[in-house]
């Protein structure tokens, strides 16, 4: 009887092993989030590693972290590495291999700790509903035989808190940026209004003498 459930159990893992050979290995996660600015307001802060680096969930999870950037921020190329102590930070690297200003930056990723692995990540711009529409998210790849794993994975629970945060802050940076812009382009429009108030005063001053 044990040596037909063993024969049974090693028939399963091999069933269960060659399917895994026609199972993709691809996953990701993305989310979106509607931001009250224009393309060119957010692209204020996605366009580089440093502007994706002031609304990143992870950076925020360690103060002492540590740094190192390669290449002109924000070109094809240029280079973001960081060690944390923070487990869920850990040690890795992002370069930026896409670029197409206001609507869209494609980096990737190798992760040294927790655990070694690569992918690649995307920020997406559209304009929708008066402003922008961001979809951020990442894809990698899962080796064989661990692909069995991805119908398993929650990636929503995994990531979800994560990504919500970030786009979060990405809303209140780039809703900053558009009310800066606004009130400058008031503080202008007034002054100009000023000027031409006091140079019709002038001339019609000059005109009485």
């Amino acid at each position: 009887m044990l040596k037909k459930i063993l024969i049974g159990l090693v028939a399963i893992l091999v069933i269960a092993l060659i399917a895994t050979k026609f199972m993709t290995k691809e996953f990701g996660y993305e989310d979106s989030v509607q931001i009250d600015a224009t393309p060119e307001q957010v692209w204020q802060h996605t366009s580089s590693l440093r502007g994706m680096g002031e609304w990143s969930p992870w950076m925020a999870k360690d103060e002492n972290i540590e740094q190192t950037w390669e290449g002109e921020d924000g070109a094809i190329g240029s280079k973001n590495c960081w060690t944390s102590e923070v487990e869920t930070v850990g040690v890795g690297c992002q370069s930026i291999t896409e670029s197409e200003a206001n609507k869209h930056l494609g980096t990737s990723l190798k992760f040294e700790k927790p655990n070694d692995g690569l992918g690649n990540a995307y920020v997406d711009l559209e304009e929708s509903d008066g402003g922008t529409k961001v979809t951020w998210g990442f894809t990698s790849e899962m080796p064989w035989p661990m692909n069995l794993m991805i119908p398993m994975m929650n990636m929503k629970e995994a990531m979800g808190a994560d990504w919500t945060n970030g786009l979060n802050k990405l809303k209140e940076l780039s809703e900053a940026s558009a009310k800066a812009d606004l009130e400058t382009a008031a503080a202008a429009a007034q002054a100009a209004l000023e000027a031409e108030a006091a140079a019709l005063e002038e001339s019609t001053t000059e005109e009485e003498e």
